[in-house]
């Protein structure tokens, strides 16, 4: 990923304009805390594979592209969906260390 900067924040912005769609709403209709979603405008790195995954579902995207924003292909092009896996992954390890420990 080249050290891109998380972008999560203005992705979801973009996200619940383009939607029209309040972030009460969301975090309602996914089941995330609205204190989360806070957290994640302020571009806090999402601790829970879940959470990315839900949002990822629910506007049709890669977690690439809700991570780290594109505003190219807003997370469509096979580039960004190729490397959901690996993304995905590296999330589960970190939640397998965290249990761990």
């Amino acid at each position: 990923m080249n050290n891109k900067k998380l972008e999560i924040g203005k992705v979801l912005e973009r996200l619940l304009k383009k939607e029209k769609i309040s972030l009460t709403e969301l975090a309602k209709e996914l089941g995330i805390p609205k204190s989360t979603f806070f957290g994640y405008l302020q571009n806090v790195m999402p601790k829970k594979i879940e959470h990315i995954r839900k949002i990822c579902e629910r506007f049709e995207i890669s977690s690439d592209y809700l991570l780290f924003g594109c505003e190219l292909c807003g997370g469509k092009c096979k580039t960004h969906i190729g490397r959901d896996a690996t993304i995905q992954g590296i999330f589960k390890i970190l939640e397998i260390n965290k249990i761990i420990e």
